[in-house]
């Protein structure tokens, strides 16, 4: 439990071996102003202290720009915590059961991140392994030499189940009929698509032809409106036609008449 002493907090403090509780008041630092703890102040409650954990995490010094530890040694305020004090009379900062050899997780080429590997299991195989190795090399030599050969029970057994296995000509692949109906379906599919390509040309020069037609329609329309503004807003021409005056019959005599009213 963090306790504010002077404005300044305080963290806590506990021995691993002994379990012994000190707090400490922190020190607020020069450049940051965030709370710190000194080591020599560390040092003054637990003497032997070589290293505080929060955990299972070991508590680092402060560090500068460099990664250079910054004098004098500090760490930072764990605020709420409980720091654990590893001092140096032997002991060794235990965070639960020790980590068995059968769990580490190791990493390979062909295995996963996590792979758990069973010490007594791998013994075994390894056993089984160089039993197997020995037997085939007694038997080869022996071969060579015309003696009787020496035979591994598991061999054996190895041999008998080959011996059952049917000649290569007779071995058919469950998975020949699924590869032929698989290439059987795709042709169908491929043949379907073709199909639909057609299909999609023809509606593609449908459209083609159908805005064409709307395009001369909209012009007729254009024009028709155009004529019927010009006939709204300008004036009609009109045409007058003037008849000649019934000259008479002293009219036909006289040429210097005019003969329009």
């Amino acid at each position: 439990m963090t306790i504010h002493s002077n404005n300044q907090p305080i963290q806590a403090f506990k021995s691993q071996a002994t379990g012994r509780v000190a707090n400490i008041t922190t020190r607020p630092d020069s450049r940051t102003g965030e709370p710190i703890v000194l080591w020599r102040d560390i040092q003054s409650g637990f003497k032997n202290a070589e290293s505080i954990w929060n955990g299972e995490y070991l508590v680092s010094p402060l560090t500068d720009e460099n990664l250079e530890p910054i004098t004098p040694l500090r760490i930072a305020y764990q605020s709420g915590a409980v720091l654990k004090v590893v001092e140096g009379n032997g002991q060794v900062h235990s965070t639960g059961e020790p980590a068995r050899l059968a769990e580490v997780p190791l990493t390979s080429g062909g295995l996963g991140r996590h792979t758990i590997f069973d010490s007594a299991e791998c013994t075994t195989n390894f056993n089984t392994l160089t039993r197997t190795i020995a037997a085939l090399v007694a038997a080869n030599i022996n071969t060579n030499n015309n003696s009787p050969a020496i035979h591994s029970p598991s061999i054996i057994s190895e041999e008998s189940q080959l011996s059952r296995l049917p000649p290569p000509n007779q071995i058919h692949s469950p998975s020949t009929k699924a590869i032929e109906a698989q290439t059987l379906s795709i042709r169908h599919l491929e043949k379907q698509l073709k199909r639909i390509s057609k299909k999609q040309d023809l509606i593609l020069q449908k459209q083609q032809q159908t805005l064409e037609r709307l395009a001369f329609v909209q012009n007729r329309v254009q024009a028709l409106l155009t004529q019927t503004y010009e006939l709204h807003e300008y004036p009609i021409p009109r045409l007058f036609i003037v008849l000649p005056k019934n000259p008479g019959f002293l009219g036909k005599l006289n040429t210097t008449s005019v003969p329009y009213r």
